[in-house]
């Protein structure tokens, strides 16, 4: 294997300025790759953090490494690119009955903790509200009926609002011909 400026060899893999390419986990049977990332924090701790992906596809990150690729680890959000803390999704509504943001593809395991509209014209008459597939999670809220008014759900179902990795969200709107850009957030690895 070519050598690049600033890599070594290690025997197990590819050592590049502080971050290593593990070849395959030994041991597990799987030719699982381990990426191998250093953090260094302002006193020079070093902590070292592997990532890898499942069979599944979902990105996964430990301090631990891991045994196989379903091991435990923080599923990487792809919601706004964060792993854990808040993200938010933003939909656009240009005039439809039904939105689907998740198809029984939900990334990781959020937790919906607001969601609101942004009208994109005047005369919106109907109502929206958030659906995981069969439940409301949301109750219904009226669009602005002003260009660029803000409208916010006022409540939202705790039973309903937690969705696991694969669930299905959706927005439900009563009148098809509304437009506005909604924002939902979430907590993420809830």
């Amino acid at each position: 294997m070519a050598q690049r400026m600033g890599e070594s060899h290690d025997g197990n893999g590819i050592v590049s300025r502080g971050i290593r390419h593990i070849l395959g986990l030994r041991g597990t049977g799987h030719a699982m790759g381990l990426l191998v990332l250093d953090a260094v924090d302002a006193s020079g701790n070093l902590t070292t953090y592997y990532l890898w992906v499942d069979s599944t596809g979902r990105i996964h990150i430990s301090t631990s490494i891991p045994t196989d690729e379903q091991a435990s680890g923080n599923h990487l959000a792809v919601l706004g690119g964060s792993l854990g803390g808040l993200a938010t999704v933003e939909v656009v509504n240009s005039g439809a009955a039904s939105i689907t943001v998740f198809d029984a593809d939900c990334p990781n395991s959020v937790k919906i903790v607001d969601a609101l509209a942004i009208s994109t014209k005047a005369g919106n008459a109907g109502t929206w509200k958030l659906n995981d597939g069969t439940n409301d999670i949301t109750t219904a809220v009226a669009y602005g009926t002003s260009d660029n008014e803000v409208s916010r759900v006022t409540s939202i179902d705790p039973d309903k609002a937690s969705l696991a990795p694969d669930d299905t969200l959706k927005v439900i709107n009563s009148d098809n011909t509304d437009t506005a850009v909604l924002y939902i957030s979430f907590l993420v690895n809830y």
